[in-house]
Parts: C-alpha cells; sequence; structure tokens
C-alpha cells in the first residue's frame, strides 16, 4: 500500500493528541539540502496554520533539548502505520527518518536486531547461476518439455565486529490466471544480524558505509530497501520497512544489472571477507579521507570544488597513514626551534623599521612557522606516487610530462596539482581551464588506487582493475598538459 502522496491522519504525542491531516511528500528540488521526505499539513485540517505557529513555538521554547533537535510524529495513511522522525518547518514538517508498519512510542529506544537491505548495484556485482534452464540440444531434441530450474545459492557468512553479513538471494515467481506465462526473477540481498539489540541510529552508520563501498566499487550506489525484523514485540507484527534520505536519494531508485565501470564483481576476487573487514576497520582511522571521497560522489559539485576535495583527500590520507613518517622535522623538538625563530621575527620587527614591517605581515610569517615541520601537499604527492608505481600512474604522469625518468615525472605533475590547488584556493595565477577536467578526474583514479591498497588488494589486482579504460580512462588524445 501507498504512504507518498496520499492522505493520512497524524498526531505528535508530545504535542498531546490533536489529530491534524497531511500528505507524506518527497521532494526533489535542486537544492540538494531540500531534497528528502516533508509532511506538508493541510490548512482546513484540524491544525489550523495559528496552531501550526503555536506549536513550533512550544516545540522551539521546550526544555526538553531532544523535542528542539527532533521529535516523533505518529499517523496512518490507508491504514497503514507510520512513524515519522520530524523537524519543524513552515508549512509542515521535514522528516529525517520513516517507519513503516509501527507505531513507536520513544525515540531513544529504537533497537533492531536483524536487518534485510537491497542496494541498486548489488545485482551487478554478483553474478549468480541460480537459474538454469534446458541447454540448445536438449530443447531440439525433446521440444516438447522444456525445464527451468532454480537452485538457491548460499553465501557464507562474514563476521564484522558487532554484525554478521551476509549475501542472501530471493526468488521471486509472477504467473498469469491461465499458466501461460510465468516470471522467475532473483533478487541478492544483504542481511545484517548483531549480536544484542542496536539502535538504529548506529545502525544507519553501518548501512552508509555499505552504501559507500558498493558505490566505490560499482559506481555510485543506492539503499533501495530497508526492512527490519521488529524485537520489541511478542505478538506478530511484519517487516518495519524505513526510509531515509541520507541512504537513499530517492523511493523510485530503480536497479542497475550494468557492470562495466565496476573495480571487480564478486567471483573475481578470493578474499571479499578481508575486503569487507578492511573496509569497516580502517573507516574511524580513514574517516576524513573516506568522507572527502565521497562528497564528490554524492554532491553535485563544480569541478574545481572536486579537484580541492581531491588534493585534500591525497593529502590527508598520507597524514592519516603515515602518522610517524610525515614531517619534516620531530614535532617535539620543534617547539624549542619554534621558539627561536619567532624570537628572530620580533628581533626583525623591532630593529629593521626601514621595511616597514606591520603587525598584521609579521602575525602572517609567524603563523606560518607554527606548522612548518609538516610535510607540505607537494612532499606528500611526491612521496605517494614514488609509492604507487602502477601502469595507471605512469599513464597519467606521461599526459602531464616528456622527462625521460619518473622521478622527473613526478616533480612536473606534482608542480601542476599544487599550483592548481592554489589557483582554485586564492584564484591569484592564471590557468589553462581545459585541464580541470582531466586534472580533477585523475586526481579521483590515485585517490581510488589509494582505496583499493587499504581494501588489500594485491598489486595484480590492483593492475588488472585499472586496466579497465571503462573506469579508468586517461587517454588525452596524446597531448601534454603543459605546466602551469
Amino acid at each position: 500500500m501507498r504512504i507518498f502522496n496520499e492522505l493520512g491522519t497524524f498526531w505528535i504525542p508530545v504535542y498531546g493528541e490533536k489529530i491534524f491531516c497531511g500528505i507524506l511528500k518527497e521532494e526533489d528540488n535542486l537544492k540538494e539540502e531540500d531534497n528528502g521526505f516533508y509532511l506538508k499539513y493541510l490548512e482546513n485540517s484540524f491544525l489550523t496554520f495559528e496552531e501550526h505557529k503555536k506549536l513550533l513555538n512550544a516545540l522551539n521554547n521546550s526544555s526538553n533539548e531532544q523535542i528542539k533537535d527532533q521529535f516523533l510524529i505518529l499517523g496512518e495513511i490507508n491504514g497503514i502505520q507510520v512513524t515519522l522522525f520530524a523537524f519543524p518547518s513552515e508549512n509542515g514538517f521535514k522528516i529525517s527518518i520513516i517507519f513503516k508498519n509501527i507505531h513507536l512510542k520513544n525515540l531513544n529506544n529504537i533497537k533492531f536486531k536483524e536487518i534485510i537491505l537491497s542496494i541498486n548495484t548489488l545485482n551487478g556485482f554478483i553474478r549468480t547461476k541460480s537459474i538454469t534452464d534446458s541447454s540448445p540440444e536438449d530443447r531440439k531434441n525433446n521440444p516438447h518439455n522444456h525445464s527451468v530450474n532454480y537452485k538457491f545459492q548460499e553465501f557464507e557468512k562474514i563476521n564484522l565486529n558487532r554484525f554478521e553479513l551476509q549475501l542472501d538471494p530471493h526468488c521471486s515467481f509472477k504467473n498469469d490466471f491461465n499458466l501461460r506465462e510465468y516470471n522467475m526473477s532473483e533478487e541478492i540481498k544483504i542481511k545484517l544480524k548483531y549480536s544484542d539489540k542496536e539502535d538504529f541510529l548506529k545502525i544507519q552508520e553501518d548501512l552508509d558505509l555499505l552504501k559507500k563501498f558498493f558505490t566505490l566499487i560499482m559506481g555510485k550506489s543506492e539503499i533501495v530497501e530497508i526492512k527490519a525484523k521488529p524485537c520489541f514485540t511478542e505478538i506478530y507484527t511484519p517487516d518495519v520497512e524505513i526510509y531515509t534520505p541520507k541512504l537513499s536519494q530517492s523511493v523510485k531508485t530503480k536497479n542497475v544489472t550494468n557492470n562495466y565501470k565496476c573495480f571487480f564483481q564478486l567471483e573475481d576476487v578470493n578474499n571479499f571477507d578481508l575486503l569487507l573487514k578492511n573496509w569497516f576497520d580502517k573507516h574511524e582511522r580513514l574517516k576524513p579521507f573516506y568522507d572527502l571521497y565521497f562528497s564528490t560522489i554524492f554532491s553535485n559539485n563544480y569541478l574545481e570544488i572536486d579537484l580541492l576535495l581531491y588534493a585534500q583527500a591525497l593529502e590527508t590520507y598520507y597524514r592519516k597513514n603515515k602518522d610517524s613518517n610525515n614531517k619534516y622535522y620531530n614535532e617535539e623538538k620543534y617547539k624549542d626551534l619554534e621558539e627561536h625563530i619567532n624570537t628572530s621575527i620580533e628581533d626583525c620587527y623591532e630593529k629593521f623599521d626601514k621595511f616597514e614591517i606591520n603587525k598584521d605581515f609579521k602575525e602572517k610569517v609567524k603563523s606560518s612557522v607554527k606548522y612548518s615541520y609538516q610535510y607540505s601537499l607537494r612532499t606528500i604527492l611526491k612521496k605517494l606516487l614514488d609509492e604507487l608505481d602502477f601502469p595507471k600512474i605512469n599513464e597519467i604522469l606521461d599526459n602531464y610530462s616528456n622527462k625521460n625518468n619518473r622521478k622527473g615525472k613526478i616533480k612536473e605533475f606534482t608542480d601542476i596539482v599544487v599550483n592548481a590547488r592554489n589557483y582554485y584556493t586564492h584564484y591569484d595565477k592564471e590557468l589553462d581551464n581545459k585541464s580541470t577536467l582531466h586534472l580533477k578526474k585523475e586526481l579521483k583514479y590515485i585517490v581510488e588506487i589509494c582505496f583499493m591498497k587499504e581494501l588489500g588488494l594485491s598489486d595484480n589486482e590492483i593492475k588488472k582493475i585499472t586496466n579497465n579504460k571503462h573506469r579508468f580512462n586517461v587517454d588525452h588524445c596524446n597531448t601534454i598538459i603543459s605546466k602551469i
């Protein structure tokens, strides 16, 4: 039964049992911050415009801090129970999470032990051979007896600290009344089983990481369905369907089966469980690196912004990954050196009046000294590219330099990246804009190769993956982009 664009009745437990009518809508605007779910109330319903203003004031002035942030709205649409995580807005309520088929009473105690979800690129990631039919030779020899078979394929469970993950095939059958037409289809879902009841807000973080994992492997991915098994009731209740804009851009998102841009498919790797474990285990340490990369995937940025984000991601990755080896000078020893340098700057300020050194300039010089012991972006890129000795990296370097040695190529490419970063930060130097698209794309490839290494893929596997020109195309029509 539909719950969107249908009239329903709603009430807010913290505000009393006053009922109002409204319509649950999904908005898809040009401004990404406005996308999501909204509950639009009807002005001639039980909740008038004046009462809505009164409600907003009551919520904003509440002594309960949680109510000011978000609160529960309960409702029924076409006889279906819904629970909404809501925020006040001018002509209704913005909804962050929808729970369908259940009324939840407590905002702080929404927990589940089992989640089943569908990701729109998962069927392209897994090539199952569950459905088979008669061979052409059998059909030729016995044209009146054609068989189609389905054999359930079971996948190994993967333990990921707080939960157990299993790929979960689901087969559906459809036939007409006279049995003249019969359709069989399989969809792969993911089942998560938690060792204990887990708060849904924590579960959201796990689902978001899974969505990002398949986005990295398969291209932009969305969660198209989330179902939870209720664990807080002893009577039978249907699965709770969950909708949240954070995990899926639209309830209308369809499955994608093409896989020509994917890094790899399940059958191509022998250690899928290790890759997934590394993805979750390394997230906390590399969270800024993850966040910078995926902010370019799930946002419609200008090319220049993406270029800056990829450069920052590489810098962050190196700093987080080489914590003990990303400095020119020992940090503790540098404090004494910094004190001497600042004393010299003060002496210059006092002694050389003829240079007309103003106080702001002096403070700027001192602030630049404070972090001078850390590697610059230029140094980081040189060291990182020196480590990433892959054919695809060398193709990228060849597009930007005609030097004969690899170190010379790395230096020229690094200079181009740093100058582009500086230009798009300060806009104080001309840059050939035609190079921006290529540079942004190739910085993205370098970031993705760093991800592959962190997942635990071998050098040979990375070489094979980066040979896929559908995903890693660095062809510049044999034109070397000149230095900036």
